[in-house]
């Protein structure tokens, strides 16, 4: 049986100012397209992972490439017989990945990136290389990679 859910996630360091205005706007479109799941909004950018039919995330991409601050954003998907997700959340906050650092500006700088394959030719050939793990507490007991430093970071 093919699956009956698809589900996405992605994020982008852009700056938003007009945070009350897009969390309205985006609980209107995902309410209409049928979508669970959470999609954080702040100062320094979005961070969503939803689910629905494919047509709904169909549309929900649609409508985030008519914003040029989510146009071409990178999006990760997946399928899955059933709706993981009980609700839809769609919240303000402080920082869409939490640090407690105020300078810290991903939108204007940001580090170098590889895509997995290299990353993973990296680790394979014994390459020195620090692997800081941004997830929360619950993702870490989950799994990580060896030797990761975990930042304990709150959920």
């Amino acid at each position: 049986m093919p699956s009956a859910i698809t589900n996405i996630a992605g994020y982008r360091f852009v700056d938003l100012v007009d945070l009350d205005r897009l969390q309205s706007v985006f609980r209107s479109v995902c309410l209409d397209l049928g979508l669970k799941g959470t999609v954080l909004l702040a100062p320094e950018g979005m961070n969503f992972y939803v689910a629905g039919p494919a047509s709904s995330i169909d549309g929900f991409v649609q409508f985030l490439g008519k914003d040029k601050r989510f146009a071409g954003i990178g999006i990760k998907r997946s399928f899955t017989d059933y709706q993981p997700f009980n609700r839809l959340n769609i919240r303000i906050k402080k920082e869409i990945i939490s640090v407690g650092l105020d300078n810290i500006r991903p939108a204007d700088t940001t580090g170098p990136s590889i895509g997995p394959a290299a990353f993973k030719t990296m680790l394979d050939n014994g390459e020195f290389v620090h692997v800081l793990d941004t997830r929360n507490e619950y993702e870490m007991r989950i799994g990580t990679f060896e030797n990761a430093i975990n930042l304990h970071l709150p959920s």
